[in-house]
């Protein structure tokens, strides 16, 4: 009942569900999932998880953008890197702090622990151990 009750649709990938579930488990706040925002340029960005109260986005970043070609559509991973980085650099100014976590920090919690503690957000749990 508790699993059911967590659960949600929202999350994007199965990464993003992995992150959800830590970010619960070592006591950080309730995130809300794929929220728009406006870029510069009009464009609609969703991100992956936001904490409103905080100002704070959180992205997990796949490497499948840049390498599957089904994602690049025709793009160079150079050209899907760049835009990667201008759509974060638009959302920053529009937040008080980012973080963004790849892989490796849902193998090692610490890390995204790590990640989102430098970044000002709160928990109420402490780091995990190795």
């Amino acid at each position: 009942a508790r699993a059911i009750g967590f659960a949600t649709g929202l999350a994007d990938s199965v990464r993003e569900s992995q992150s959800r579930v830590l970010i619960a488990v070592m006591g950080f706040p309730d995130p809300e999932l794929q929220v728009r925002f406006v870029l510069s340029d009009g464009r609609d960005a969703f991100t992956d998880f936001f904490w409103r109260e905080h100002r704070h986005i959180g992205e997990f970043d796949g490497a499948g953008k840049y390498r599957d070609p089904a994602q690049l559509r025709g793009r160079t991973p150079e050209q899907i890197l760049l835009a990667e980085k201008d759509r974060e650099d638009d959302l920053r100014r529009q937040v008080d702090a980012f973080s963004r976590w790849r892989l490796p920090a849902l193998h090692s919690p610490r890390i995204l622990y790590d990640i989102l503690r430098r970044a000002g957000l709160p928990t109420s749990r402490p780091r995990p151990g190795r």
